[in-house]
């Protein structure tokens, strides 16, 4: 790990803003007095990379005239350029990890992880493969602890070592290749399962030859019963296509035949109407000279009468009214028996047309008939 930046703001004794570059110097010292902030220099150091100080309360590492703190601090790892940047608050806003590389191709940083604290921290671990106790017993002594790593046992100094020098991807690498060659072994054991089935399968060929040939004689006379069924479906179809002429021949009839009926029917209760009008002619046509005479009587009886009261002038009026009505009632009369003979023709034509009902009704008959059958 190289770094090459470090800024600091209400971080401990760094109330104003503090910058220092690494990138100007191979070797520093750094001196000073007592509480001048030598030591959080490397608190800001170990807080922006692993969020653990020497402090055990994140908000005591906020300068007391300050209400936040953040630290930011830019380094190279494995040639990447990475930078975190931490921010505490005094408030109960939580506190806030960015963690991000430099992507020379956009020329900008790019954020790495979630937004979860835990998880970008989990990132960071990952990526440096280091914790803070490694850290701050391999890279520096923390004041006052300059024989931690003498002081610690077997156990966590081999722990410690192993950390510092990656020995633990020696694990992660006989992790993989057990996998791997757990993996190559069911391979394995499945390519011999597959060789025993195609042997299984290469004795049974002159079975499978036997039953092949079998299946392709079934299947050649399967061939020729679905020709033979083919044929008799086309004739079906033909006889269906012919009886479904046949049908609509039929009832095209039937429709022309209840045609013809209702116009029977129509004509049947026409002519009853024009009997029974030519029947109440008739009636009058028999009382006509009946009627002609009483009515000639009563106009004479009126004439008489009238010629009694009127003078000569009024009974040459009334003659010609007379006259006039006499007209008219002829005219109408001549009408009447003129109307009187077109319905007598009618009534021929219609007993025409009923003379032909049984002849149509049998032929019904025999349509109906042939569709039953």
């Amino acid at each position: 790990m190289q770094p090459v930046r470090l800024e600091m703001s209400g971080f401990l004794s760094y109330r104003e803003q503090e910058v220092i570059d690494f990138s100007g110097f191979d070797v520093a010292c750094i001196s000073g007095e007592n509480g001048a902030g030598k030591s959080s220099i490397l608190d800001a150091i170990t807080y922006a990379l692993f969020g653990k100080s020497r402090v055990n309360s994140d908000v005591a590492l906020i300068n007391n005239a300050s209400d936040q703190a953040s630290v930011l601090f830019n380094f190279f790892y494995n040639e990447t350029l990475f930078r975190i940047i931490r921010r505490i608050y005094r408030n109960t806003k939580p506190t806030e990890v960015i963690f991000s590389y430099f992507d020379s191709e956009k020329d900008s940083f790019v954020t790495i992880g979630a937004n979860s604290k835990s998880k970008t921290d989990e990132e960071i671990r990952n990526r440096l493969n280091l914790d803070y106790e490694t850290f701050t017993t391999a890279s520096f002594f923390l004041q006052g602890q300059a024989d931690s790593f003498a002081r610690s046992n077997s156990s966590d100094r081999k722990e410690i070592l192993a950390k510092i020098l990656r020995l633990n991807r020696w694990e992660e690498y006989q992790t993989i290749v057990k996998g791997l060659h757990k993996e190559k072994n069911h391979e394995l054991i499945s390519e011999r399962t597959k060789r025993s089935q195609l042997a299984n399968k290469i004795l049974d060929e002159a079975t499978l030859q036997t039953k092949l040939e079998t299946l392709n004689l079934t299947l050649n006379e399967i061939a020729l019963q679905e020709n033979s069924a083919a044929k008799r479906t086309l004739m079906l179809e033909s006889s269906i296509n012919e009886f479904e002429t046949l049908r609509k021949e039929i009832q095209i009839k039937q429709d022309t035949i209840l045609l013809k009926k209702e116009s029977i029917e129509e004509k049947e209760s026409l002519l009853k109407q024009k009997k029974e009008q030519i029947s109440k002619l008739e009636s009058l046509l028999a009382r006509e000279a009946e009627i002609n005479l009483a009515f000639g009587n009563l106009r004479k009886k009126e004439l008489f009468i009238i010629e009694q009261r009127m003078s000569e002038k009024d009974v040459k009026n009334l003659t010609e009214q007379r006259s006039e009505i006499e007209k008219r009632i002829k005219e109408k009369t001549e009408r009447i028996e003129s109307e009187i003979l077109q319905l007598r023709l009618k009534r021929e034509r219609i007993d025409s047309e009923v003379q032909q009902i049984p002849e149509i009704s049998s032929k019904l008959a025999e349509l109906r008939k042939l569709q039953s059958d």
